[in-house]
Protein backbone atom coordinates (compact mmCIF):
# COMPACT_ATOMS: atom_id res chain seq x y z
CA UNK A 1 0.00 0.00 0.00
CA UNK A 2 1.30 3.52 -0.54
CA UNK A 3 1.07 4.34 3.06
CA UNK A 4 3.48 2.02 3.88
CA UNK A 5 5.28 2.33 1.57
CA UNK A 6 5.78 6.17 2.30
CA UNK A 7 6.35 5.11 6.10
CA UNK A 8 9.00 2.49 5.47
CA UNK A 9 11.06 4.58 2.66
CA UNK A 10 10.47 7.51 5.59
CA UNK A 11 12.17 5.97 7.90
CA UNK A 12 14.73 4.27 6.45
CA UNK A 13 15.61 7.76 4.71
CA UNK A 14 15.90 9.11 8.28
CA UNK A 15 17.64 6.37 10.11
CA UNK A 16 20.25 6.60 6.45
CA UNK A 17 20.79 10.31 7.06
CA UNK A 18 20.73 10.01 10.81
CA UNK A 19 23.89 7.36 10.80
CA UNK A 20 25.50 9.29 8.00
CA UNK A 21 24.64 12.62 8.78
CA UNK A 22 28.33 13.58 10.15
CA UNK A 23 30.50 13.23 6.99
CA UNK A 24 27.66 13.76 5.11
CA UNK A 25 27.45 17.19 6.97
CA UNK A 26 31.30 17.78 6.37
CA UNK A 27 30.85 16.92 2.89
CA UNK A 28 28.41 19.45 2.33
CA UNK A 29 30.86 22.54 3.82
CA UNK A 30 30.10 22.12 7.71
CA UNK A 31 33.12 22.97 9.71
CA UNK A 32 34.14 22.45 13.52
CA UNK A 33 32.54 25.24 14.12
CA UNK A 34 29.40 25.07 12.25
CA UNK A 35 28.94 21.37 12.76
CA UNK A 36 27.03 21.51 15.89
CA UNK A 37 24.24 23.93 14.70
CA UNK A 38 24.25 21.76 11.26
CA UNK A 39 23.97 18.46 13.58
CA UNK A 40 20.91 19.68 15.85
CA UNK A 41 18.96 21.24 12.78
CA UNK A 42 19.51 17.84 10.30
CA UNK A 43 18.37 15.89 13.36
CA UNK A 44 14.98 17.53 14.05
CA UNK A 45 14.54 18.21 9.91
CA UNK A 46 15.00 14.60 9.29
CA UNK A 47 12.97 13.48 12.55
CA UNK A 48 10.16 14.79 11.09
CA UNK A 49 10.76 13.89 7.19
CA UNK A 50 8.83 10.50 7.38
CA UNK A 51 5.35 12.74 8.65
CA UNK A 52 6.14 14.99 5.68
CA UNK A 53 6.28 12.32 3.18
CA UNK A 54 3.62 10.71 4.27
CA UNK A 55 1.29 13.71 4.67
CA UNK A 56 2.74 14.89 0.80
CA UNK A 57 2.43 11.38 -0.69
CA UNK A 58 -1.14 10.64 0.74
CA UNK A 59 -2.53 13.85 -0.21
CA UNK A 60 -1.79 13.58 -3.37
CA UNK A 61 -2.76 9.84 -3.78
CA UNK A 62 -6.03 11.07 -2.20
CA UNK A 63 -6.71 13.91 -4.45
CA UNK A 64 -5.91 11.58 -7.70
CA UNK A 65 -8.26 8.64 -6.30
CA UNK A 66 -11.39 11.08 -6.51
CA UNK A 67 -11.36 12.08 -3.22
CA UNK A 68 -10.54 15.69 -3.34
CA UNK A 69 -12.95 16.82 0.10
CA UNK A 70 -10.70 14.22 2.04
CA UNK A 71 -7.92 15.76 0.95
CA UNK A 72 -8.60 18.89 1.39
CA UNK A 73 -9.73 18.19 4.89
CA UNK A 74 -6.11 16.78 5.76
CA UNK A 75 -4.77 20.15 4.63
CA UNK A 76 -7.57 21.90 6.89
CA UNK A 77 -6.35 19.81 10.12
CA UNK A 78 -3.12 21.33 9.64
CA UNK A 79 -4.08 24.81 9.07
CA UNK A 80 -6.27 24.80 11.95
CA UNK A 81 -4.35 23.37 14.50
CA UNK A 82 -2.44 25.91 13.20
CA UNK A 83 1.14 24.72 15.84
CA UNK A 84 3.88 26.82 15.60
CA UNK A 85 7.19 25.08 17.10
CA UNK A 86 9.59 27.38 19.02
CA UNK A 87 12.94 26.67 18.91
CA UNK A 88 15.91 27.91 20.34
CA UNK A 89 19.55 28.35 20.14
CA UNK A 90 21.66 28.35 23.26
CA UNK A 91 25.89 28.07 22.64
CA UNK A 92 26.39 25.03 19.53
CA UNK A 93 22.99 23.58 20.29
CA UNK A 94 19.02 23.79 18.18
CA UNK A 95 16.78 22.32 20.54
CA UNK A 96 12.97 22.31 20.24
CA UNK A 97 11.84 24.52 23.18
CA UNK A 98 8.33 24.38 22.56
CA UNK A 99 5.15 24.38 20.44
CA UNK A 100 2.13 26.84 20.46
CA UNK A 101 -1.23 26.89 18.80
CA UNK A 102 -0.99 30.06 17.04
CA UNK A 103 1.49 33.49 16.18
CA UNK A 104 0.25 34.65 19.49
CA UNK A 105 0.94 31.93 21.85
CA UNK A 106 4.59 31.81 19.70
CA UNK A 107 5.36 35.46 20.22
CA UNK A 108 4.44 34.85 23.72
CA UNK A 109 6.65 31.74 24.47
CA UNK A 110 9.40 33.63 22.71
CA UNK A 111 9.35 37.02 25.16
CA UNK A 112 9.10 35.28 28.12
CA UNK A 113 11.60 33.42 27.27
CA UNK A 114 13.85 36.18 26.13
CA UNK A 115 12.65 37.95 29.08
CA UNK A 116 13.91 35.71 31.48
CA UNK A 117 17.26 35.27 29.55
CA UNK A 118 17.83 39.00 30.35
CA UNK A 119 17.19 38.67 33.56
CA UNK A 120 18.32 35.54 34.87
CA UNK A 121 20.90 34.49 32.57
CA UNK A 122 22.47 37.60 31.56
CA UNK A 123 21.74 38.99 34.93
CA UNK A 124 23.77 43.03 35.29
CA UNK A 125 25.20 42.16 32.10
CA UNK A 126 24.79 44.68 28.90
CA UNK A 127 22.78 42.90 26.48
CA UNK A 128 21.87 43.24 22.90
CA UNK A 129 18.50 42.19 20.84
CA UNK A 130 17.69 41.23 17.63
CA UNK A 131 14.90 40.30 15.61
CA UNK A 132 14.79 38.27 12.34
CA UNK A 133 12.35 37.74 9.74
CA UNK A 134 10.55 35.78 6.66
CA UNK A 135 7.49 37.58 7.38
CA UNK A 136 5.91 40.78 5.77
CA UNK A 137 7.30 44.43 6.38
CA UNK A 138 4.21 45.26 8.72
CA UNK A 139 4.73 42.22 10.07
CA UNK A 140 7.69 42.18 11.42
CA UNK A 141 7.55 46.39 12.24
CA UNK A 142 4.23 45.41 14.54
CA UNK A 143 6.97 42.99 16.27
CA UNK A 144 9.03 45.14 16.79
CA UNK A 145 6.74 47.27 18.42
CA UNK A 146 5.69 44.18 20.82
CA UNK A 147 9.72 43.65 21.28
CA UNK A 148 9.85 47.27 22.27
CA UNK A 149 7.00 47.55 24.65
CA UNK A 150 8.20 44.51 26.33
CA UNK A 151 11.94 45.40 26.64
CA UNK A 152 11.79 49.47 26.85
CA UNK A 153 15.16 51.18 27.04
CA UNK A 154 16.82 48.42 24.41
CA UNK A 155 17.96 49.10 20.48
CA UNK A 156 16.28 46.20 18.59
CA UNK A 157 17.98 45.59 15.84
CA UNK A 158 16.33 43.77 12.83
CA UNK A 159 16.70 42.22 10.07
CA UNK A 160 14.96 39.97 7.51
CA UNK A 161 16.52 36.25 7.56
CA UNK A 162 18.86 35.14 4.84
CA UNK A 163 17.32 33.39 1.85
CA UNK A 164 19.60 30.36 2.89
CA UNK A 165 17.41 30.10 6.25
CA UNK A 166 14.30 31.25 5.23
CA UNK A 167 13.81 28.36 2.45
CA UNK A 168 13.91 25.92 5.49
CA UNK A 169 11.92 27.73 7.84
CA UNK A 170 9.34 28.79 5.67
CA UNK A 171 7.66 32.51 4.77
CA UNK A 172 5.99 33.99 7.86
CA UNK A 173 8.57 33.03 10.86
CA UNK A 174 9.66 35.51 13.21
CA UNK A 175 12.69 35.21 15.95
CA UNK A 176 14.58 37.00 18.87
CA UNK A 177 17.65 36.80 20.10
CA UNK A 178 20.23 38.35 22.69
CA UNK A 179 24.04 38.49 23.07
CA UNK A 180 26.10 39.60 25.60
CA UNK A 181 28.56 42.42 24.76
CA UNK A 182 32.04 41.97 24.98
CA UNK A 183 34.46 44.41 26.20
CA UNK A 184 36.61 45.43 23.20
Amino acid sequence: STFLLLTVTGVALTVLVLLVKRPFLYLFGASDATYPYADGYITIYMLGSVFVMISLGMNGFINAQGFANKGMLTVLIGAVLNIKPVLQIQGAKLDAFAKARGWKSAKKIMLDAMEKDVRERFAGKKVHLSAAYTCSEEAAQEWKGELQERFPGYEIHMDKLSLSVACHIGAGSMAVACSKELAV
